[in-house]
């Protein structure tokens, strides 16, 4: 997949087209990407302008959350992850939150409408993805709330202190969404009732 070359778009400066060629990819898979991308939306069906329609959401977003649909924490501090993690769980029904460091992912947690599941990176300011697991895991009112740590950490100890410190799983960036989204739906699915 191109995910993580997609995220280097965000400087505004270099087009789609030239960030996948280098990717060393034929003329098709070119082709073939940026249709992908401009059928769902990512792109402008120019082909050629940066992903705008996500830069340019606000964080907060004003909208209502929809009752019926269960919501997501991102907690990463790149932005351009949680935008796209943001655009992509919403595309598929869910709502999301957004938090820039642990610090902010344990007020939306601890707060008035917590998460149904979080999505969590280790690297963050303040307080880091193990810390802000083993507070979850302590309090009784959100030990049951699923964790997946998506992050760049990919040594085996890393998987191993991630699953250690109480995350549901465990996956390594770039990832692929078809996989992030499997794993959601079968936590969810265990959520009781």
């Amino acid at each position: 997949t191109h995910e993580w070359r997609i995220l280097s778009l965000f400087n505004g400066t270099r087009s789609v087209r030239e960030i996948i060629k280098e990717s060393g990819d034929d003329e098709f898979s070119v082709y073939k990407t940026l249709y992908a991308l401009i059928t769902s939306g990512l792109i402008e069906s120019s082909g050629e302008a940066p992903l705008r329609k996500i830069i340019d959401r606000p964080e907060q977003d004003t909208r209502q959350p929809a009752d019926d649909k269960k919501t997501i924490l991102v907690a990463d501090d790149m932005t351009q992850i949680r935008k796209i993690l943001r655009f992509s769980l919403r595309e598929v029904g869910y709502n999301v939150i957004l938090a820039e460091d642990g610090e902010q992912a344990l007020a939306h947690v601890f707060g008035d409408n917590p998460p149904d599941l979080v999505i969590l990176d280790i690297m963050m300011p303040k307080i880091d993805g193990y810390q802000v697991i083993k507070k979850i895991r302590e309090s009784e009112s959100t030990m049951h709330i699923p964790v997946i740590i998506l992050t760049a950490k990919s040594q085996r100890e890393d998987v191993l202190q991630g699953m250690k410190s109480g995350a549901n799983d465990y996956m390594v960036k770039p990832y692929k969404f078809v996989d992030l989204h499997k794993k959601i739906e079968e936590l969810l699915g265990q959520l009781p009732r």
